[in-house]
């Protein structure tokens, strides 16, 4: 079977301060709608798949479905993702910069509900805006990462310490492996404390802080990619 393509990612797209940015957001995001949104989280579907089970085991019926539809939003992004990266290179649209025109739009519409909307709605679209720059950016400096959650990049980091630990390869090579994952580990925690001081702060109006973020981004990606150096 063959695999749908891929858009390759710009340069710019693959950085580490893309990476350490969207780790952030990603961050952010999680802290978000569990302290503002019903104690879901957005983005660690892992999280989101225990507890449910654990509702299941108690029969608490209602507690398990609210676990369940982020769980169908990440996988309604990814969707989303995958068609946009079909799509874009016939229209000569940049696939990164749909899904990050797409993911600001939904945190604004976020940042302006008030603050007594259903909180499935807000944990659900957030859901599906943060599977869109984790399908749509998935690589820094050449690496695999996720921007949505922080337990494989512990395991890239760990094997990257490990590596150079017992001297398996040389430190010119495996030290910037290291320092990346370090950074995108470390960026990721910073993002969910400012996320829940921002929630607590600002309620939904929180979620501008990261739109903001992604719109930047997707003006000096749009603009670098116009005008090359």
């Amino acid at each position: 079977m063959s695999k749908a393509p891929v858009a390759a990612p710009s340069a710019l797209e693959s950085t580490l301060g893309a990476g350490l940015l969207l780790s952030a957001i990603g961050g952010f995001l999680d802290a978000y709608t569990y302290i503002g949104h019903g104690m879901v989280f957005a983005n660690a579907q892992s999280g989101n798949v225990l507890f449910a089970a654990l509702a299941v085991a108690n029969a608490q019926w209602s507690v398990a479905f609210h676990h369940i539809p982020p769980m169908i939003a990440l996988f309604a992004g990814i969707f989303f993702v995958r068609a946009v990266q079909l799509v874009c290179p016939r229209l000569k649209w940049r696939a990164a910069s749909v899904c990050l025109a797409v993911e600001s739009l939904v945190l604004l519409i976020n940042a302006a509900l008030p603050a007594n909307m259903n909180d499935y709605l807000s944990t659900v679209s957030i859901s599906f805006a943060a599977s869109l720059q984790w399908s749509a950016f998935a690589n820094i400096e050449g690496w695999t990462y996720t921007s949505i959650a922080a337990t494989g990049n512990m395991r890239q980091l760990a094997d990257a310490l490990f590596t150079l630990s017992i001297g398996a390869t040389p430190i010119a090579a495996a030290t910037p492996r290291a320092r990346a994952f370090a950074a995108i580990c470390t960026g990721f925690a910073i993002g969910a404390v400012i996320g829940a001081l921002a929630t607590h702060a600002m309620g939904n109006a929180a979620a501008l802080l990261p739109a903001i973020c992604l719109l930047g981004m997707l003006m000096i990606i749009d603009v670098t990619a116009r005008f090359p150096s």
